[in-house]
């Protein structure tokens, strides 16, 4: 019994993994030493990491030649001799070679080069997947993601992400593995390598250009969702213009890739993490600002227990290549990203590759099921343009069908104006200027208020067990005072960076405390006191509770325009001619008693908690936890429950928000009728990874409600532009 009371502090707080190795920058172009893909992309990362502090912090990884019988899970014998042969080569005959692929330079230790950036990959995914460590980040080069079964491309000689991931399911038996490419170039050498296989989950989102961008694939497009087994699991999305940000990105993640992801359930998360989508990067030409690569991380961390592997692709701005590593790194490490400024609307042509994206997918993942079909016959009034590739006049290529020869010395990119220049460096200035990354002396605060005699001995109880449980021993205890003093102890201690979050607790012996009070009286004190410290500019108030929260009607926070009120259940307070653009108004989320299951919840998060959150752009939250249990209307028993671990999932992707800074109240009741779900607030707030979910489907009626609440909110909300009538698909590739 002790061990399973101590479960939650021999829950291991996260060790991250790091592979770096010098020997990596022996690998250069002779021919162009200015190459874009050069030396000085991993030191200057390497150095970025030092200075945050963070090498320290990270397990040492070591780099070590790949094994022929590990490259020839995704590779052929006579791919593996020929890039062997090159040792022996001379500079024409590397020379003469280079010129049979795209975008790829030869030397004598290129294969050597390739074989310790493969080794490190394999053996940082193996320590992951074993528990050795949580979770970890491979800098290395030269990158993998688009080399073939028989062809060197784009910088790439070995499939780094495809190699590891075949290792890890081939010894360990994965069946579930989520491939998650981000770099700004299509990742078609993965894609090649799962495309019939439904156990691995490939996600690209890519700039394409309809075509135009390199690689030129036709098989890049959004109609390639996969084949056989493997049919819709296969996601591209296309970016087809360039200057997308972070609106663009989280779009993509809040309405395709977090849901796809919750419902497949992943045993492990594989990032291709190229930053040349960072803005200054000149390949890329997007404008994703470096702490926004934190996000995505953190974002990513809920999924299969934490076991998530970042491995280095492309990225040629080395200053906010260098950063977004960084930045990811410390993610992975457990601190809260940095601020990014509030999103917006998705462009239009990123709104136009997701629907259609969802036009395909809708049939196949119940997940993606948040826009109506057209009916036959009725008139098409959608404003975004739905395509059938390939466009017109557009000459595309495919696997198959290849140039047979290219320069030697390619152009990587096209020369940027000087005043384009002078814009795009004005503006890395000011995103490092504003870019606040700082430290806290204690992750998680604790205090109490006091309770009336009503539930006294049930709250204590609460207190043993999280004692029991090592999670009291995590926290740096505050003193408290009156109601106002224990708001502005929690609240300062944020604000002052003593703690990164606060937990306030009921408690029935509060020393020198004489005061009684519930959940509810002190989120009050909690909104009047926040509307006149000045330090907070924006705060987010997230309720989660079945009962109506008739405290909204003479809090503060429904007066301040600086406070976004969000509440998942009760009953909407707002009605239609109420939402304006002038204020926040509340955002209700009206869930019934029995729409309290883990997928109801995870996708209100997705659909309508995050893109908002996002846009409101918080610098404090506050949670406020109430019972949640969920008891169908006219049945005994006990009912479906939201679990524990689904709260602490919610938890870990708000965290985000307002460099993690995050004040919990939990309510009374939730002390008493779930103190599972509170331990596991705490936990999680602690640093501890989430635990794994069944797959998170919502019913159908939660799904119509969310609708609804998008099709309300989406005149005040721009990142609630989702809601468009879809054509049926008419085929897939």
């Amino acid at each position: 019994m002790m061990a399973e009371n101590n479960k939650d502090a021999n829950r291991p707080i996260s060790k991250t993994g790091l592979v770096y190795e010098e020997k990596l920058t022996r690998h250069y172009c002779a021919w162009n030493t200015s190459y874009t893909e050069k030396p000085e992309r991993i030191q200057e990362c390497y150095s970025r990491i030092q200075q945050l502090g963070l090498v320290e912090r990270c397990v040492d990884v070591p780099v070590r030649p790949a094994r022929d019988e590990e490259i020839l899970l995704c590779h052929s014998k006579k791919h593996i001799d020929l890039l062997k042969e090159t040792h022996f080569m001379t500079t024409e005959q590397l020379g003469n070679f280079s010129r049979s692929y795209d975008y790829v330079y030869f030397h004598k230790t290129v294969e050597e080069n390739a074989r310790l950036a493969l080794g490190g990959a394999i053996d940082l995914v193996e320590q992951v997947v074993t528990g050795k460590l949580q979770n970890g980040m491979a800098v290395i080069r030269p990158p993998g993601h688009h080399a073939m079964s028989e062809e060197y491309s784009g910088y790439c000689y070995y499939n780094n992400v495809a190699v590891a991931a075949k290792t890890a399911m081939e010894k360990h038996g994965l069946q579930r593995v989520l491939i998650l490419d981000w770099d700004v170039h299509h990742g078609q050498g993965t894609q090649f390598a799962f495309y019939d296989d439904p156990s691995v989950l490939f996600v690209s989102i890519h700039r394409y250009e309809h075509g135009m961008e390199w690689p030129y694939l036709r098989e890049s497009d959004y109609d390639y969702i996969g084949e056989g087994r493997g049919r819709g699991f296969n996601f591209n999305i296309p970016l087809n213009e360039t200057g997308c940000d972070n609106s663009d990105y989280l779009s993509i993640f809040f309405n395709l890739l977090l849901p796809v992801a919750y419902e497949f359930q992943p045993e492990l998360v594989l990032v291709s993490a190229g930053f040349d989508s960072a803005i200054g990067c000149p390949e890329g030409e997007m404008s994703v600002a470096p702490a926004c690569f934190a996000h995505f991380v953190q974002l990513l961390k809920p999924l299969a227990a934490g076991k998530l592997v970042l491995l280095l692709e492309g990225g040629y701005c080395l200053k906010t290549l260098a950063e977004g590593a960084a930045l990811s790194l410390r993610a992975l490490l457990g601190d809260p990203p940095p601020n990014i400024d509030p999103i917006s609307q998705p462009k239009a042509s990123v709104l136009e590759s997701v629907l259609n994206v969802l036009k395909l997918q809708r049939g196949i993942h119940t997940s993606l099921a948040y826009q109506d079909i057209l009916t036959e016959g009725h008139q098409n009034t959608h404003t975004w343009q739905s395509y059938s590739p390939p466009q017109s006049k557009v000459k595309l290529r495919t696997k198959d069908n290849q140039p047979s020869s290219f320069p030697l010395l390619q152009e990587c990119c096209d020369d940027v104006p000087e005043a384009t220049q002078a814009a795009i460096t004005k503006e890395m200035e000011r995103l490092e200027r504003d870019t606040v990354i700082a430290s806290t002396q204690h992750r998680l605060g604790l205090l109490h208020y006091r309770l009336n005699e009503v539930t006294n001995g049930k709250a204590d109880s609460l207190e043993e067990m999280l004692s029991q449980r090592g999670l009291l021993s995590g926290c740096h205890k505050l003193s408290t005072g009156s109601q106002r003093s224990e708001i502005a102890t929690a609240v300062g201690a944020i604000l002052a960076n003593t703690v990164q979050s606060c937990v306030v607790l009921p408690s029935t012996s509060n020393p020198g405390d004489t005061s009684s009070t519930d959940g509810q009286d002190l989120l009050k004190s909690a909104a009047a006191y926040l509307q006149g410290d000045f330090h907070v500019k924006r705060i987010l108030y997230l309720l989660i509770a079945r009962r109506n929260q008739t405290w909204l009607s003479s809090s503060p926070a429904e007066k301040d325009i600086r406070s976004l009120v969000i509440s998942l259940g009760g009953s909407s307070e707002v009605d239609d001619e109420q939402i304006s653009k002038s204020r926040p108004l509340p955002v209700s989320i009206p869930l019934e008693q029995d729409q309290f299951q883990d997928g109801d919840i995870i996708a209100a998060i997705h659909q309508v908690v995050l893109p908002i959150a996002y846009e409101f752009g918080p610098d404090l939250v506050v949670v406020y936890l109430d019972p949640v249990s969920a008891q169908p209307p006219h049945t005994e028993g006990p009912g479906v429950s939201l679990s524990a671990g689904c709260v602490g999932h919610l938890l870990t992707l708000i965290q985000g928000l307002a460099r993690g800074r995050l004040l919990l109240i939990v309510s009374p009741e939730a002390a008493v009728q779930q103190p599972d779900a509170v331990a596991e607030c705490l936990s999680v707030l602690q640093g501890r990874l989430c635990q794994v979910l069944p797959p998170c489907l919502p019913q159908k009626r939660t799904v119509e409600l969310i609708k609804t609440v998008q099709d309300r909110q989406k005149a005040v909300w721009k990142t609630l532009q989702f809601r468009e009538k879809l054509p049926a698909p008419r085929g897939t590739s």
